[in-house]
């Protein structure tokens, strides 16, 4: 899980992170907020929902921090 200012109000969510196969699904409490993958260029995008451009930045590059953590 991670924390996001979703709503840009200074307050954090709790937003969980659900690997699948190649991509992630993101999860506000029981409401999917998108799907995300990395492209061939590995930035982020996203397959489907409605996270903010900004927001998919954050979480992906949230998700890219614990994956290289989780490597060394």
């Amino acid at each position: 899980m991670v924390y996001v200012d979703l709503f840009n109000k200074g307050d954090f969510n709790e937003i969980h992170i659900i690997p699948e196969k190649s991509s992630y699904q993101v999860m506000l409490d029981d409401i999917k907020l998108a799907t995300i993958t990395k492209n061939p260029q590995n930035a982020w995008i996203k397959v489907d929902g409605t996270i903010p451009r900004e927001k998919l930045e954050q979480v992906g590059n949230m998700i890219s921090l614990r994956i290289n953590t989780l490597k060394d």
